[in-house]
């Protein structure tokens, strides 16, 4: 926190206590911020309060984690082995930062985040890919079922033929009036 007084800036700004313990600087002054400095920089979590059959989320079918549900936040999920991960799978076969499961509009796909061991789906070895309801991920030694959720699923659903009939709206609209003027 800066206050106004008679410091040592020309601008007549000073600290009102220093920090206890200042996170380090970079070459240029550039400075370097902990996990607990900033808030969490994610979206509102709107799956939150419902039913879990309706939220977006993978189901542990292997490698320790069998039946175990594991939501998926909205927009971004950070998979890894790092306690700040989003999804902690603490083995071995899991890299520190292993993959990313973004969801953009209703569809997801999964990022590999140059992990070790791979990112898998339905066997194959994959970078960034689209995900269907019911793929079967395989993180190391660690294997997922991904579930859209009904509501990711219904919102995608009727996203198209909504766009479509509100032209269709819009277009006849434009059609009657210019018809009228004539």
């Amino acid at each position: 926190m800066w206050t106004l007084g008679s410091g040592d800036f020309e601008d007549g700004m000073k600290p009102s206590q220093p920090p206890a313990n200042p996170p380090p600087s970079g070459p240029q002054g550039t400075m370097i911020f902990r996990p607990g400095d900033l808030p969490a920089a994610a979206p509102e979590d709107v799956w939150a309060g419902a039913d879990p059959a309706d939220s977006p989320r993978l189901i542990g079918v292997g490698g320790g984690f069998d039946g175990r549900a594991f939501p998926l936040r909205p927009g971004k999920t950070l998979i890894g082995r790092r306690s700040s991960s989003d999804i902690v799978l603490d083995t071995p076969g899991v890299s520190a930062l292993h993959a990313w499961i973004v969801e953009d509009r209703g569809q997801f796909r999964i990022i590999n985040a140059l992990s070790t061991n791979g990112t898998f789906v339905d066997g194959i070895k994959v970078h960034d890919t689209p995900l269907a309801d019911g793929a079967l991920l395989r993180l190391g030694d660690v294997e997922l079922r991904f579930r859209a959720g009904r509501r990711a699923r219904q919102r995608h659903l009727f996203r198209q033929p909504l766009v479509w009939a509100l032209s269709g709206l819009v277009l006849a609209a434009v059609l009657s009036w210019a018809l009228w003027l004539r």
